[in-house]
């Protein structure tokens, strides 16, 4: 459901996106995480993009675009879905344009030109839980919108599901989570509770037999 994209850089600093890690590209300067081109429906608030790159040294990206049509899509387009505007837990992918090729980076440089699109906001894994090395990424719905949530959040498809491309107000937002931590914080009580209920009884029997 989501993919990693690794940033190549070779030794003349050229620049390229991958989901494979492949030396040929270059060594690995930053990673990423994006959602999976095959995921329907996009999400609101998300896009579809293409990059394009050089199939012969010096394996550069000569297209980085936003897809409207997701029916009408060339084949040779490395595509994933994620934001164009800022949500929380992500990261901004910044794209720049050196010439006629394309510069990504996580990191702002004034110094070069970005690109119309420049930037969009991609998935951050530091705050999620992993498990066997992948993140687990989690959603819940805002005002329309799935954004990564690691502590309250569900999958993309139940947030999707639930979302219904409906606008959610900040009002049913917090009521939520704060119903989900007050089931928490409930089924705690209830579980300590319980423990000592039966300790009691354990040591009344042992106590007066």
């Amino acid at each position: 459901m989501f993919i990693p994209l690794y940033i190549y850089e070779d030794k003349n600093g050229v620049r390229n996106l991958s989901k494979e890690l492949d030396e040929i590209l270059g060594k690995v300067v930053d990673k990423f995480y994006v959602i999976d081109p095959k995921f329907r429906p996009i999400p609101s608030y998300m896009s579809l993009f293409c990059i394009k790159s050089d199939n012969s040294y010096p394996y550069g990206i000569n297209s980085f675009q936003q897809i409207y049509d997701p029916f009408n899509i060339d084949d040779n387009c490395l595509l994933f879905i994620t934001w164009m505007e800022p949500v929380p837990y992500s990261i901004p992918l910044y794209i720049y344009k050196i010439g006629n090729i394309i510069y990504p980076s996580l990191k702002i440089n004034s110094k070069l030109t970005e690109i119309d699109i420049s930037p969009i906001y991609v998935l951050n894994e530091k705050k999620f839980e992993k498990w066997n090395k992948v993140p687990q990424f989690r959603f819940s719905n805002y005002m329309g919108r799935c954004i990564p949530d690691p502590t309250n959040g569900v999958s993309i498809q139940n947030c999707v599901k639930h979302n219904k491309n409906k606008p959610q107000t900040l009002l049913e937002y917090l009521l939520e989570n704060r119903k989900k931590q007050v089931n928490f914080v409930l089924k705690t009580t209830i579980g300590v509770t319980l423990f000592f209920l039966v300790f009691y009884k354990i040591y009344v029997m042992v106590r007066y037999s």
